[in-house]
């Protein structure tokens, strides 16, 4: 007997569903096999390896940090230390305030020229009157705010002053890839191409962190931040906060790695530059393999 119309066509959505239904469960079930392959892989090529930090932290005394790793090329994130700590940001918040002014500048809220000479100093010799004025110029703590909300930087939280700032390794090694490897919208070329020759003018004397130490024809654009607390400061006091973040580029010019370390717990800001250069030297030498 011949079904109805209206029965065969259930029948025949009917078996159209399961097909879908057969179609979904295989992609999840490929797709399931190489995450977890490709997540294998990145643990393999890891440059901060368990065992590695545990050495390396016990070498400089490092009681407290937070390093992020991002290989720009294979995706792989590597981290190293609590990464639900927040820390001051100290003068590594100066590339924000930096960003924030170029944003007015290409919107035409301010001219460069009115602020060209401040930028030079707070970026090049990481000169603190010039960021202060800066800061003060783009209202404070509200410029914070507003780029880690636009950024996305969820863990970044403004404060009265711009080196006290608190942020993450993760969220800085994010905002750094989204404003030097790549152009934001919010910031002109012009503009964009500015602050990359900020980076790129920054002194020998400060290059201290992940912007030393590179294979040959390697080079990296950075910014580091370093302070000695005081009695009257957020503990722990009368130890030193030293961080380092930087882009590095390989021989043919390419951003490869986002690199991010904070810490505030040296004995002395010479001790931080010593562990954070030793830990650059290890990243150095997977750079060169890769």
């Amino acid at each position: 007997m011949a079904l109805p119309q209206s029965a065969l066509a259930r029948l025949r959505t009917s078996n159209c569903l399961v097909v879908v239904s057969l179609l979904v469960l295989a992609s999840l079930t490929f797709s399931v096999g190489p995450s977890h392959a490709a997540a294998a892989s990145c643990t393999a090529k890891s440059p901060i390896s368990k065992s590695y930090i545990k050495k390396w932290a016990k070498a400089h005394h490092a009681s407290r940090y937070q390093i992020v790793v991002k290989d720009l090329t294979s995706g792989c994130k590597y981290t190293a230390g609590k990464q639900s700590t927040t820390y001051p940001t100290a003068s590594t918040m100066k590339l924000m305030v930096a960003v924030r002014i170029l944003e007015q500048v290409t919107k035409d809220e301010l001219s460069l020229s009115s602020v060209k000479g401040d930028l030079e100093k707070m970026i090049r010799v990481s000169d603190d009157a010039a960021a202060q004025r800066l800061f003060e110029k783009v209202g404070s703590g509200k410029a914070i705010t507003s780029i880690a909300k636009r950024f996305k930087l969820k863990k970044t939280r403004s404060s009265y002053s711009k080196g006290t700032t608190q942020t993450t390794a993760a969220d800085q090694a994010k905002f750094f890839e989204a404003v030097i490897v790549n152009r934001p919208k919010s910031l002109g070329e012009p503009e964009h191409e500015f602050l990359l020759s900020l980076l790129d003018s920054v002194v020998a004397s400060q290059r201290w962190g992940f912007g030393s130490g590179l294979p040959d024809g390697w080079s990296a654009r950075g910014k580091n931040g370093w302070y000695h607390t005081k009695l009257t400061d957020a503990p722990p006091v009368n130890r030193s906060r030293v961080n380092t973040i930087g882009v590095i580029y390989d021989n043919k010019d390419q951003p490869r790695w986002v690199v991010a370390a904070f810490s505030d717990n040296w004995a002395t800001t010479p001790q931080g530059i010593a562990a954070w250069k030793a830990l650059n030297k290890r990243i150095a030498s997977k750079f060169a393999g890769s």
